[in-house]
């Protein structure tokens, strides 16, 4: 199964709108969600992606997995403070988002889905 691509119109639509002023963010969606930011000129995207799919097949129904083009996200990546890729972002279904930036082993991915947007 391929990975979501999202823009910032379904970001708002499906994740959550971040034009709102809102004190908390609220899941616009039924799942926890793991949002990873690509560009064309990351070397490292195509793996991460492989990897991010074999985490959506691990996960099916308990965590969404999307991708956004960090250069086509300019507002996005401003409320967020992403300034390069590649970067994550965790939104579990209540609570703080957890932000995940930089280059770091694969696993670590997998391992803040559970931390983060699984614990109970």
């Amino acid at each position: 199964r391929m990975i979501d691509l999202l823009d910032e119109l379904s970001f708002k639509s499906q994740v959550f709108n971040f034009e709102l002023d809102e004190a908390e963010w609220i899941n616009l969606g039924n799942v926890p969600m793991c949002v990873s930011f690509y560009s064309t000129w990351c070397t490292l995207c195509p793996e991460i992606e492989a990897y991010l799919t074999q985490l959506q097949d691990k996960y099916q129904d308990k965590v969404k997995f999307y991708q956004i083009n960090h250069q086509k996200s300019a507002s996005l990546n401003e409320k967020l403070k992403v300034l390069s890729v590649p970067a994550f972002v965790f939104i579990p279904l209540k609570g703080e988002i957890q932000l995940l930036k930089g280059i770091f082993p694969l696993n670590a991915i997998d391992f803040t889905v559970e931390d983060v947007l699984l614990k109970e």
